[in-house]
Parts: C-alpha cells; sequence; structure tokens
C-alpha cells in the first residue's frame, strides 16, 4: 500500500511539473509576441525614423514641384513660340489677306497647338471680313521718307483722278477700274452708281478744285480696314455749289491706290 501511495505521488508531482513547465512556456510566447509589437511600435515614435520619414516625403514632395514647374515652364515656352510665329506670319507688307492665309496654314500644320491659341485664331478666321485683319510690314522692309513720299503723291493722284471723273460722271468706270476690292465688298455696282446720280446731279460743272489736306493711317476704326489709308480732302467749286470732298483712297495689291470712301459737306455752312 506504501508503495502505491509513493507511486502516485510521484506521478502527481510529475504531472503538476509538466503543467508548470507548459505554462511558462506559453507565458513565455505571450512576452515575446508583446515584446515584439512594443518594438515594431517603437519604431514609428523613433525620432530618427520619424526624420528619415519626414525627409523622404519632402523629397517627394519637391519632385512633384519640379514635375510641375518643369511642364509650366515648358507650356510658356511653347507659347511664346507660337506667338512668335504669329508675329512673323502676319509681316506681309500690310496685306490682311495674306496674312489671314498664313495664319491658316499655321493652324491646319499644327504649328500652332496651345488650346488658347487654336480657339482664338480659329474664332477670328472664321468672322473675318476679307481685307481686314492684322498685318505687319514685311521682315527687313521698312518705310523711308522717299517712299512715304512717293506714296502720298500716289494717293493724291489717284484722288484727283476719282474727282475728275466724278466730275464728269463717269461713275460706272469709276467702279470698275477706280474702286478698290475692299470697298465693293460693301455695296453694289448698281447701288454706287445710283447714289452717285442722284447726289452729285445738282452740282453742275467743276469750277475750281484745290486740295486742303493729304493725311495718312494705317488703321480705320469705324471699319476695321488695316493697311496703308490716304484721306486727301479737296475744297470744289461747282456751278451749283462750293463743297469739301473727301476721297479716301487704299494701297492694295499691286501698289495703286483705289477709292474706300467718299465723304462730301457744304463748304458754305453758316454764311
Amino acid at each position: 500500500m506504501e508503495n502505491n501511495g509513493t507511486e502516485v505521488s510521484e506521478r502527481e508531482k510529475w504531472e503538476v511539473e509538466k503543467n508548470f513547465r507548459q505554462r511558462e512556456m506559453t507565458l513565455r510566447e505571450v512576452q515575446i509576441e508583446i515584446s515584439r509589437q512594443e518594438s515594431t511600435q517603437s519604431q514609428w515614435k523613433n525620432p530618427l525614423v520619424l526624420a528619415i520619414l519626414a525627409a523622404s516625403i519632402a523629397a517627394a514632395g519637391n519632385a512633384v514641384v519640379a514635375v510641375v514647374n518643369g511642364n509650366l515652364q515648358r507650356d510658356l515656352e511653347e507659347l511664346k513660340s507660337e506667338q512668335t510665329r504669329i508675329l512673323e506670319v502676319i509681316k506681309v507688307g500690310g496685306n490682311p489677306d495674306k496674312a489671314a492665309e498664313n495664319l491658316d496654314f499655321l493652324l491646319k500644320s499644327g504649328l500652332i497647338r496651345s488650346p488658347i491659341q487654336v480657339s482664338s485664331l480659329g474664332k477670328f478666321l472664321s468672322q473675318r471680313v476679307p481685307g481686314t485683319g492684322p498685318s505687319l510690314p514685311s521682315a527687313g522692309v521698312t518705310n523711308t521718307p522717299s517712299t512715304e513720299a512717293a506714296n502720298k503723291d500716289a494717293a493724291e493722284k489717284s484722288a484727283t483722278i476719282i474727282i475728275s471723273m466724278l466730275e464728269k460722271a463717269q461713275y460706272s468706270d469709276l467702279w470698275d477700274f477706280n474702286t478698290s476690292d475692299w470697298f465693293k465688298k460693301l455695296t453694289t455696282k448698281d447701288a454706287f452708281v445710283a447714289n452717285l446720280t442722284l447726289g452729285r446731279a445738282r452740282l453742275g460743272r467743276l469750277i475750281e478744285s484745290k486740295v486742303l489736306s493729304n493725311d495718312f493711317s494705317s488703321f480705320d476704326p469705324s471699319s476695321g480696314y488695316t493697311g496703308p489709308i490716304y484721306a486727301i480732302t479737296f475744297v470744289n467749286s461747282y456751278a451749283g455749289s462750293r463743297i469739301f470732298e473727301r476721297i479716301i483712297v487704299i494701297q492694295e495689291k499691286d501698289g495703286n491706290f483705289r477709292l474706300s470712301g467718299i465723304w462730301t459737306d457744304k463748304a458754305d455752312k453758316g454764311r
């Protein structure tokens, strides 16, 4: 009986020891897991780790800013290049139709790609009236004083011929040979002849004609016309009355000056 008691006691002791070791191992594993989690968390709280992380974020941000600035700079340079192209192609010696043709070429060839530029130029070209629009003197060509004087004399001679044709009632020939294409787009030959016939019927024979002024401009704000424009004002004495007549002539592609407008007013008003 004593031996059996002793064996039971030893077995129980062994079971207790076994359970104790298992609990000890379990606790040890729990402690290891807790230590691992604390170690992981402490890494993110470590000042060195935070500094490295902040530096990385700042570097990434700088890289993004650099890319954006680079794109903006490239877009700006491209826009400047397009504007330079536009200025170059409208240097056609005061010919707005040729300038418009060159602008249309830039659009169709893809040399102008900025959405804003494409939209603005497309709208301008679609709404432009032939004979109007911006143009600049040809590159390397400037008007010297002698050229300006020659143009002024040619414009005045053309205006004098127009006055002579008006006095002789040569309205049909005036329309056919001495009226600008720009003016012909604004009215018809029948209306032109009819208005002159009715308006000048009572003037009679031209007795005396004198040039009062010869004024130059390159832009007419009332019509939007751009190009060499001369306004020659005459004081003309007719059999029926004495009037001021202003003849507006413009220089066309062939270099000749032709009629673009006529204005009259009584010279004896107020007397």
